[in-house]
């Protein structure tokens, strides 16, 4: 499986765009590697959802520091120049995450001319100047042929989603697979339910209802809100939702 690089750079100029897409791009053509960029993010519901599973199983980033704007103080006593405020807190989460979790993920930085602040001080070795596009892409290049990027945080995901699935009795994973084609986010139970009868050719599956929950719990595919008053709702794991989609469209075809 494809090790995850996170790739954090700006995106409110065209310059910036294409420098993100240039360096997406090196990503996906070194075997191996796949770049993750909000930017390919369609669904501003989930845009902060996808940064943060990500940003938790990422292999390594890339983050590039544009300038944005210069702050001043005292009012009258110019400070520097700052940079993106977004793309030093996704920097500051996955520190959090080396720390929490010891898996350490190598992070490559390229700076304009601004000023680091805050935990930014300590938490970036060696920020490489910002050059041109080709001169970028190339020191991509070399950075992801260099190694040191750990397996664990995507390797592991993958390898508990597969013993989760694998747990699961055959009326559980149809289940899952009603829950995806409900939308697969706060889905009423019942609709659930009745998804299973209509389409999948189960009866009565209310009597077994409450052991599939518990089936479906206890393997951490899919997330319950209880709600007496509108009906409790399913969603499915986001950490595992890329598998769960591939492991439901393969069930899809055996039906």
């Amino acid at each position: 499986m494809s090790k995850l690089i996170f790739v954090s750079c700006g995106q409110q100029t065209t310059l910036e765009k294409e420098l993100a897409e240039a360096i997406c791009s090196t990503v996906d053509a070194t075997a191996g590697f796949k770049a993750f960029y909000a930017d390919q993010v369609q669904s501003l519901d989930a845009l902060t959802e996808k940064i943060f599973e990500a940003l938790k199983i990422c292999s390594g980033m890339i983050s590039v520091l544009h300038p944005r704007g210069q702050v001043q103080w005292p009012a009258e006593t110019p400070w520097g120049v700052r940079s993106s405020v977004w793309i030093n807190q996704e920097i500051a989460i996955l520190a959090f995450r080396q720390f929490s979790h010891r898996v350490k993920a190598p992070l490559l930085t390229f700076m304009a001319k601004v000023k680091l602040e805050g935990a930014m001080t300590g938490l970036i070795t060696n920020p490489i100047p910002l050059g041109t596009k080709n001169e970028t892409v190339a020191k991509v290049a070399e950075w992801l042929a260099a190694g040191g990027f750990p397996d664990a945080p995507y390797q592991v995901s993958e390898a508990i989603f597969r013993q989760g699935w694998e747990s699961l009795r055959p009326e559980s994973r149809i289940a899952i697979m009603a829950l995806v084609e409900e939308g697969g986010v706060d889905v009423k139970e019942h609709r659930v339910r009745r998804a299973m009868e209509a389409r999948h050719g189960l009866e009565k599956v209310g009597n077994i209802f409450l052991e599939l929950r518990s089936d479906l719990i206890n393997a951490d595919l899919v997330k319950w809100k209880q709600d007496s008053y509108s009906g409790n709702e399913m969603s499915v794991n986001p950490t595992y939702r890329d598998q769960i989609l591939e492991a439901v469209n393969k069930l899809r075809e055996m039906h």
